[in-house]
């Protein structure tokens, strides 16, 4: 179960990196819920790209999210009934 856990963990660390990555390569700015505010591009309609691609990153950092959580909670379950 710990082996589980540290995946998941790990997990949300990859992506959490990965969205740190992205967000400052094209100069991101976001409100708490991650809607696009200002994205800095030279491209015209780069800004539509550059969204698709962060709500992509956000799909997946819920989708580890949700698995972190469900790990985590049968990991105390399982302490717990011991």
């Amino acid at each position: 179960m710990h082996a589980e856990l540290r995946e998941a963990r790990a997990g949300l660390a990859t992506i959490d990196e990965a969205m740190k990555t992205f967000r400052k390569e094209h100069s991101i700015v976001t409100d708490s819920f991650g809607r696009v505010l200002r994205v800095q591009t030279s491209e015209l309609g780069g800004r539509a790209e550059i969204e698709t691609a962060w709500k992509q990153l956000l799909t997946r950092r819920d989708t580890a999210h949700a698995r972190f959580t469900e790990v985590l909670k049968e990991w105390a379950d399982a302490k717990e009934a011991k």
